[in-house]
C-alpha cells in the first residue's frame, strides 16, 4: 500500500536502536517508507518487509555500498560516553569522524542528509561530547554541499516512561542553583518533527527542537508529584560531585561537564514553529 507516496522512498537511518531512533523508525515504517538501518552492536526487534538491516561501522568506507538507492540519510547515532572514559578518542571517532565519513559518502551520491546535533553545541561546554558534536555540526555547515538539515533537540524525555521509572536528568537537576532553567522536549515530538522534515524534501537549514522551559527544582517537584512521591528540596554542590567523580573515576566526561558552572537553558523553537508547524508543548502538558 502506497502511504502518502512514501512507498518508493528509501531512508538510511543510523541510531535506530537509540532513544529517538526507535520512535522515529516505527513512524517511518507506519508511513510506508522503506528503511535501511545501520547497526553496530544493538539489534532491533522489528519484523517488517520494508525494513532492511546492515551491520558495519560508521567509519568504514564500505558504508558507501549501503547508500545505493537511498533518498535520505537520517543520522541519529551518537556516542554519549560512560564513567570509564579517560579521554575523548571515542567521542571524536564516532561523533565527529563517523559523521564526517557518512556525510562525505552522502555528498558523493548527492543524497539529502539530516543530522541530529544537540542544543549543547550552542553553549560553552568544554566536555568531549559537546566538542565532538560541535565539530561535526560545523563540518556540515561549512560544506559546499547544501542539501542538509541539522536539528538541535534539547533534553529529550519520554514522559510516560519517566513517570513509571527513573527521572531523566535527576542528578544534574539537583546540582547547583534551584532557579536554573532547563528545557525538556518529548521524544515523540522530536520524532514527529524529523518525520515532517523527511516528508518535505525542500526543507533545509537548522531547526531547534525544544519543548518547555522549566526551573530545575520545579521539574523535580512536578515529577515527584506525578510519581506519587514526596519531593525533598535537597540541593547538591557542583564542586562536591565533581570531586567525587574524580576520586572514583578520574577526569572523565562528567568531570569535564561539572568543571564549568551550569547555566540556564532558555530555548525557543521559533523557526521550527513557523516552518514545521512544530508544537513545543506537545507531550508535556502534565508538567505545565
Amino acid at each position: 500500500m502506497d502511504i502518502n507516496g512514501c512507498k518508493d522512498k528509501k531512508i538510511f537511518l543510523t541510531g535506530a536502536s537509540g532513544f529517538i531512533g526507535r520512535v522515529l523508525l516505527r513512524r517511518l515504517l507506519k508511513r510506508g517508507f522503506r528503511v535501511r538501518v545501520l547497526l553496530n552492536k544493538n539489534d532491533i526487534k522489528i519484523d517488517n518487509p520494508r525494513l532492511e538491516k546492515v551491520w558495519t561501522d560508521i567509519n568504514s568506507l564500505s558504508l558507501d555500498k549501503h547508500l545505493q538507492g537511498i533518498d535520505t540519510v537520517v543520522h541519529l547515532a551518537v556516542y554519549m560516553g560512560n564513567m570509564k572514559d579517560k579521554n575523548g578518542k571515542k567521542f571524536y571517532k564516532v561523533n565527529y569522524a563517523g559523521t564526517k565519513n557518512l556525510f562525505n559518502l552522502a555528498r558523493k551520491r548527492k543524497i539529502r542528509f539530516i543530522y541530529c546535533s544537540s542544543i549543547v553545541v550552542k553553549g560553552k561546554g568544554k566536555d568531549w561530547y559537546t566538542k565532538s558534536k560541535l565539530r561535526a555540526t560545523n563540518f556540515i555547515k561549512r560544506s559546499k554541499y547544501l542539501n542538509w538539515v541539522i536539528v538541535y533537540p534539547t533534553t529529550v524525555i519520554n514522559v510516560k516512561r519517566a513517570i513509571e521509572g527513573r527521572t531523566p536528568g535527576f542528578l544534574m537537576a539537583r546540582i547547583g542553583s534551584s532557579k536554573r532553567i532547563m528545557n525538556i522536549v518529548d521524544v515523540k515530538n522530536v520524532a514527529k518533527a524529523l518525520l515532517k522534515i523527511i516528508e518535505q524534501p525542500k526543507t533545509k537549514g537548522e531547526y531547534v527542537l525544544g519543548g518547555i522551559n522549566i526551573g530545575v527544582a520545579d521539574y523535580l517537584k512536578k515529577m515527584a508529584r506525578l510519581k506519587g512521591k514526596l519531593y525533598l528540596p535537597v540541593r547538591i554542590s557542583r564542586c562536591l560531585v565533581k570531586n567525587l567523580v574524580f576520586l572514583f573515576w578520574g577526569k572523565n566526561n562528567l568531570y569535564n561537564i561539572l568543571s564549568s558552572e551550569a547555566v540556564s537553558q532558555r530555548v525557543f523553537s521559533k523557526r521550527a514553529i513557523e516552518k514545521l508547524s512544530y508544537e513545543p508543548k506537545r507531550g508535556l502538558k502534565v508538567l505545565l
